[in-house]
């Protein structure tokens, strides 16, 4: 104490400090560990009455898992190889519960250097250790959502976007397994497809389905009703029966089941285990969510990015726990002698409570500060000078304004000082000054202390810096409104901002424009070169666009290749078509990549107006995205502004394919059969199973209408694996019926081609129906085949493995040559119907014959399709063409007047 503190001040000071009840407070015996005296904030913390815990010792308490570090640094201290520690460790309460604590411990020696007494203050850092953890928890659910989306980024083929998802959630989420399972909606049967962890095993046996008694755990319920199920205690969990036990053996002891919607609709479950019990919490449900949500735009090729709109709110969550979790107060002190016996006279009880509480204010974490009644500070401890940078003698005599940031005014300061007068106590955050300048936040606690009179003689003020827990939040707050890749706002705080700019315009009546920005042939360059060059790239346009565009208001990257710009106080809208032309001559320019290789990009642009075009932002990006779909589609490097036509447009497509998807499930698809004819002998020799739509309104739908709409949005997998099963069951039904075997011709879509198992599916629907292999015969456009060459070559040999036939559907509409022809297994060429149609004009003669000729030097049968008269027959006779289809048999038909047409071939 300083000369400016009587003695007497000195022990009043002590006592207050000592009485406030923020800090327990205890002193122990080095032999037995028990406590001999404690302050009523420490009964407070480990839940025991006063009486009960004089006769505990501390390490009886400690968990079980803290217990030999703490003994361990106990005993350095014993030996004399330190005069104290400090840790963080836990207590079990009374009531079981467990208490996290920081506890720092010191030593008063005896002249021989013996430890006569430990003296030890406990923190409970409980909820500011639940809040650590909660904002460990959240970075990492927050770094697997950026590296995700990162990912989706990257990777256009789900099954490997899956996969790799799989693995980020187990790498970097803190999960023990996931996996992802897709819905059967005919068979109701639930299919892994990736998994990544330890438990294959577990996955492959767990046999969901949607109905039966493997369909009410996690994964079964979130199918069914399109919710999440977060089962946080499988050991007690009645639904988890099935599987608890093989689930327990590895370590599993909460899961979640997130559904993946696509285009609305359930078609899987994102799955995810972890190795503690309660350890799904609102906070990472809602973020997980958002995950799921960010994976089903991925499989649904769609501009959705999931929103984080829960993100704020567990931020200000966040902030809220750190200024409560916090707690500090001055040491209150009680002694007692080594061999348990009260010390005799007052005054040596004083000495010995002034000597150790002396200790406890050395050597505390926290800044404590006492001043006098007007402000002037009196002491301050170790802590504060390390935190602040100033000397106590620098301070004393000066008040705590010599700390001021100014980010603080004198409304705040009046409120604080109110709150004092009134309470005696006050509590925040705020903003004070390090001498180097620096300004730093902290957690402020001021407690006034009284005489008996009740006079404020003093004020004790203990504070901590914030400084990492401010930059945790910035963190937080980074991912949640930032796109980790380009460092350029995010979908959600984009949609913010255009929304502010409309209600600014709308209120001065001016004109804004957005323009939405989807790069060309960045997919190749993803292909060529790798996704690590792809990022790269991303990183530059980003850079390319702020540079030319420093006078625009907002520039977003929306996901994927696909930016936003945002131009306000718009003159004309002429403007934003110039805008928009400079933007494809900017990304038309020669991009250099890592390894030196110049490639070339390009752009297509949508573009939307305020007010012309929408009122809201949701209006005029749904509007600018419109606009953009059909600038890509008048052959990329064009922009397009948004009219009602393409609006119209649009809503007729999701309304299309809104009613194809219950038209799937409703049963509505038929399939129709057309006799295929061997030329040579007039015999039926197979047919081509051909999809129609039987709409309960508008009747029967050909497939020209909903086929595009169905690659568009992926439907044709699913569309294509029931064809392909009714026709194989069809087929066998025919057989056992005793008709003569026919080949069965099923079309297969580039998109079957690359997505999916096909193979897998085509070897599943054999099995299950019976269908000799030997009769299906599977069509693939010659487009589809082109596209990917090499992966096609494998599949079709892998197919023709099964022993089944493949033809090339469509010949001659693409750019085959013979030495490409050659590459392919295959057993048939059709030829298109448009050379069928101009027959007998010389163009077409010509191609059809050398198409003929073609097919039979490489030792394939050739068919053609669409042959509708006696002379377009008499022709391909001629030229040696083997099989023809087309009205001049039959059109198309359902399967029982297919099957009076087999009757008539066998007569």
């Amino acid at each position: 104490m300083t000369d400016s503190i009587t003695t007497a001040e000195q022990e009043q000071l002590l006592r207050k400090f000592y009485e406030l009840p923020f800090v327990g407070m205890a002193f122990t015996s080095p032999e037995t560990k028990r406590w001999l005296q404690f302050n009523d904030r420490l009964c407070e913390i480990l839940g025991y009455p006063r009486t009960e815990l004089e006769k505990m010792d501390w390490a009886a308490i400690t968990h079980p898992d803290d217990l030999e570090a703490d003994i361990a640094e106990f005993a350095r201290v014993l030996r004399g190889e330190t005069e104290g520690y400090t840790m963080d460790k836990r207590f079990i309460r009374k009531d079981g519960a467990v208490v996290f604590a920081a506890i720092d411990v010191k030593c008063l020696r005896r002249d021989d250097g013996t430890v006569k007494i430990f003296i030890a203050t406990i923190n409970d850092i409980t909820e500011r250790q639940h809040t650590t953890e909660q904002i460990r928890r959240l970075n990492r659910i927050y770094r697997m959502l950026s590296n995700v989306n990162q990912l989706i980024v990257r990777r256009k083929e789900p099954e490997g976007m899956l996969r790799e998802a799989c693995q980020i959630a187990v790498r970097d989420g803190g999960f023990l397994m996931a996996w992802v399972g897709m819905v059967n909606l005919q068979t109701g049967l639930v299919r892994p497809v990736v998994q990544a962890g330890p438990g294959a095993d577990y996955v492959a046996k767990a046999d969901i389905t949607l109905v039966g008694p493997h369909s009410e755990g996690p994964t079964g319920i979130a199918l069914r009703t399109s919710q999440t199920v977060a089962c946080n205690d499988i050991a007690n969990d009645p639904a988890m029966a099935p599987w608890r036990e093989a689930a327990l053996v590895l370590g599993y002891r909460a899961s979640i089941a997130l559904p993946l919607a696509v285009n609305g609709v359930v078609c899987g479950a994102l799955n995810l285990y972890a190795g503690a019990v309660g350890f799904f919490d609102a906070e990472e449900i809602a973020l997980l969510e958002e995950l799921a949500g960010d994976i089903a735009y991925a499989l649904d090729i769609a501009e959705a990015d999931a929103a984080r709109l829960q993100a704020e709110q567990a931020l200000r969550d966040s902030r809220e726990r750190f200024r409560c979790a916090i707690e500090e107060a001055p040491f209150p002190i009680m002694i007692h002698a080594e061999d348990g016996e009260v010390l005799i006279t007052e005054r040596l009880r004083i000495e010995e409570r002034l000597r150790q509480a002396a200790t406890v204010f050395e050597n505390t974490r926290d800044g404590i500060t006492i001043t006098d009644a007007n402000e002037r500070i009196l002491r301050v401890n170790q802590a504060f000078c390390d935190l602040t940078g100033y000397t106590e003698a620098e301070v004393q005599g000066q008040t705590p304004r010599l700390l001021h940031s100014g980010r603080q005014d004198d409304t705040f300061y009046a409120a604080l000082w109110t709150s004092l007068r009134e309470t005696g106590h006050w509590q925040g955050e705020l903003w004070n000054r390090r001498k180097n300048g620096e300004i730093y936040p902290e957690l402020l606690s001021i407690s006034a202390v009284k005489n008996v009179a009740g006079v404020v003689t003093h004020y004790v003020g203990i504070f901590a810096d914030l400084t990492q827990a401010k930059a945790s939040e910035e963190q937080l707050n980074f991912l949640a409104h930032y796109d980790p890749l380009t460092g350029l706002p995010n979908r959600l705080l984009f949609s913010a901002q255009l929304q502010h700019s409309i209600d600014v315009a709308q209120r001065d009546g001016t004109t804004l424009a957005l323009l939405l920005v989807d790069l060309d042939r960045f997919k190749d360059v993803n292909d060529s070169y790798g996704h690590s060059t792809g990022d790269v790239l991303l990183q530059q346009v980003a850079e390319r666009l702020i540079r030319r565009l420093r006078g625009a208001d907002a520039v977003t990257r929306l996901g994927g290749d696909e930016f936003a710009v945002l131009i306000e106080h718009l003159t004309q809208p002429q403007d934003a078509a110039r805008l928009a032309m400079e933007i494809i001559g900017l990304l038309s320019e020669p991009w250099l990549l890592a390894n030196g290789t110049e490639v070339r990009l390009g752009a297509s642009l949508g573009i939307s107006l305020f007010p012309e075009h929408g009122q809201t932002a949701e209006d005029l990006l749904q509007q600018a995205d419109a606009a953009l779909y059909q600038a890509k589609n008048e052959g990329r490097g064009h922009f397009q502004y948004f009219s009602a036509a393409l609006t119209q447009a649009a809503r007729q497509r999701l309304e299309l394919e809104a009613r194809l998807r219950h038209a799937l499930q409703d049963g509505q698809l038929r399939v129709y059969y057309q006799p295929q004819i061997d030329i040579a002998s007039g015999r039926m020799v197979g047919a081509e199973a051909l999809v129609r739509w039987q709409d309960p309104e508008q009747g029967l739908i050909l497939p020209g209408y909903f086929i595009p709409i169905a690659e568009e949005t992926g439907l044709i997998t699913a569309i294509g694996a029931w064809v392909l099963r009714e026709t194989c069951r069809q087929g066998r039904e025919w057989l056992d019926t005793g008709f003569r075997p026919l080949t069965l011709a099923v079309n297969l879509s580039a998109h079957q081609l690359r997505h999916g198992d096909l193979m897998a599916v085509v070897l599943q629907i054999l099995n299950d129906t019976g269908f000799p292999a030997e009769q299906l015969e599977l069509e693939l456009t010659e487009s589809a085949l082109m596209q990917h060459e090499m992966e096609a070559i494998t599949l079709l040999q892998q197919l023709r493995g099964l022993g089944l036939r493949l033809a090339m559907d469509d010949f001659g509409t693409g750019y085959s040559s013979l030495a490409y022809l050659k590459r392919f297994p295959l057993d048939v060429l059709k030829i298109d119907k448009s050379f069928i149609d101009d027959l007998p004009q010389q163009d077409a003669l010509e191609i059809a014959a050398a198409i003929i000729a073609m097919g039979h030097t490489l030792g394939l049968k050739v068919l053609a399709e669409g042959v509708e008269t006696a002379e377009q027959l008499a022709f391909l006779q001629a030229r040696g063409c083997d099989q023809y289809q087309g009205y001049l048999t039959s059109r198309p038909v359902p399967a029982e007047a297919f099957r009076a047409l087999l009757k008539d071939a066998m007569r």
